[in-house]
């Protein structure tokens, strides 16, 4: 496609459109991967990694999707970091089986029921941190041929990084919102008799659309989401009934701690409802059993 000259389609007063399909999207990984195992001899095996990475791509979707390029003039307009692009992970697992009952350090020779009840027990648990996810700033507006993500032109005063200083995760009386609504873009609206949020809008003389017939001058996923953590842990009991069956009972804490995740708001500068979170992941508890044979 780069080899094409920008002239090759021209206005064909007798067709509606014209198409060329073809397969060259492109999509970069680089990554530094660490990773740690160790089982120690009182029943404890621990397990982490750690990711170092990066992520290009002109494209997002399936293999059955297709999307246009911006401009056949310049293919590598679409070039940009990945939404799925997260630079630092770290992952660690553990699993304890806890030393008491038959053969294990404590209460080995204690009588078959107490044996049973407190033997048999594992704990275990899988952390997550990582850093945030490329994010975009966009207009929602159309200007420049078929690129719906179109994005904003920070004003002169407003460099790229004074602007990531202001998104974050920010509580406040009338909920949570991704941007300070003390930035200078900021233009926060609250019902005075209730406190309730009326809208979160932008100053669109700081994040500025692009003109008809132009892109913004931010670069797509110039930002960055909040650093993310997770815990789950699991606690699970194994009781041999007979030589070739046991029974398992497990209990699973998902998000264990209810830390909570936010989920990505809108950051289109036309909505209403800039910045504004809805959402968020909480603990869930899973209780099973099972027979295994």
């Amino acid at each position: 496609m780069r080899s094409l000259p920008a002239n090759l389609f021209v206005v064909n007063p007798d067709a509606n459109q014209s198409l060329l399909i073809d397969n060259g999207s492109f999509s970069t990984y680089n990554a530094l991967q660490l990773e740690l195992r160790r089982r120690f001899s009182g029943g404890l095996f621990l397990a982490s990694n750690y990711t170092f990475s990066k992520t290009l791509t002109d494209f997002e979707g399936s293999t059955t999707e297709i999307s246009p390029l911006t401009t056949i003039r310049n293919p590598r307009s679409d070039k940009r970091r990945a939404s799925y692009d997260v630079t630092h992970v770290f992952n660690l697992n553990a699993i304890y089986q806890l030393p008491f009952g038959r053969r294990q350090k404590y209460l080995a020779n204690a009588d078959s029921i107490i044996s049973r009840l407190v033997g048999g027990w594992n704990a275990s648990t899988i952390v997550r941190i990582s850093s945030g996810a490329a994010v975009s700033i966009t207009s929602g507006l159309q200007t420049f041929n078929q690129r719906t993500s179109n994005t904003v032109t920070l004003s002169p005063d407003l460099p790229v990084e004074q602007a990531q200083q202001y998104l974050g995760i920010f509580k406040t009386p009338y909920g949570v919102l991704f941007a300070d609504p003390k930035a200078p873009f900021m233009r926060i609206t609250v019902d005075s008799a209730t406190g309730r949020l009326l809208s979160s809008q932008v100053d669109t003389t700081k994040l500025q659309s692009p003109g008809a017939g132009q892109l913004g001058g931010l670069p797509l996923g110039a930002f960055r989401t909040p650093l993310v953590w997770n815990a789950d842990i699991a606690f699970s009991k194994r009781t041999q009934v007979r030589e070739s069956v046991n029974i398992e009972l497990r209990a699973e804490l998902f998000n264990a701690f209810n830390h909570p995740n936010f989920s990505f708001p809108s950051l289109t500068t036309s909505s209403t409802q800039f910045g504004v979170i809805s959402s968020a992941g909480s603990r869930s508890v899973q209780v099973s059993g099972r027979i295994n044979f």
